[in-house]
């Protein structure tokens, strides 16, 4: 996969009543990060999304804005509303192209977890 210059990182969900699978290209990355959440847990899951945003700020040099998508299902409008009530760019959709992103962004979890960078990895800013 080619390294795509952005500063904002996108974050895929797949999501369970178990875990949800959080999916994310940081910016200059060309490696999907990933992290497990325990289901229903959004206080662990707004420290994800606030980790990768801080990385991610890091690693562009600027500011960097995290845009959400997944497929709507279980927890679909109600966490959408929660994400977008904390200033979270957020696209809950029941289309295919919701689904496809998903699985570009998570692929399988024992395809994408060999390959990653683990998300507490130190980085340093200047």
């Amino acid at each position: 996969m080619a390294t795509l210059w952005t500063q904002d990182c996108y974050v895929a969900f797949e999501l369970s009543r178990a875990k949800w699978l959080v999916g994310a290209l940081l910016p200059g990355h060309s490696k999907i990060t990933t992290t497990l959440v325990p289901g229903g847990d959004t206080a662990a899951l707004l420290d994800v999304l606030t980790r990768l945003a801080a990385r991610a700020t890091c690693d562009s040099g600027g500011p960097a804005a995290l845009k959400v998508c997944y497929e709507a299902g279980y927890d679909g409008f109600w966490l959408a509303r929660f994400l977008i009530g904390h200033g979270i760019e957020t696209r809950c959709e029941q289309s295919h192209h919701a689904l496809m992103v998903a699985e570009l962004l998570t692929s399988s979890l024992s395809k994408a977890l060999p390959k990653t960078e683990p998300l507490g990895s130190s980085v340093a800013c200047a």
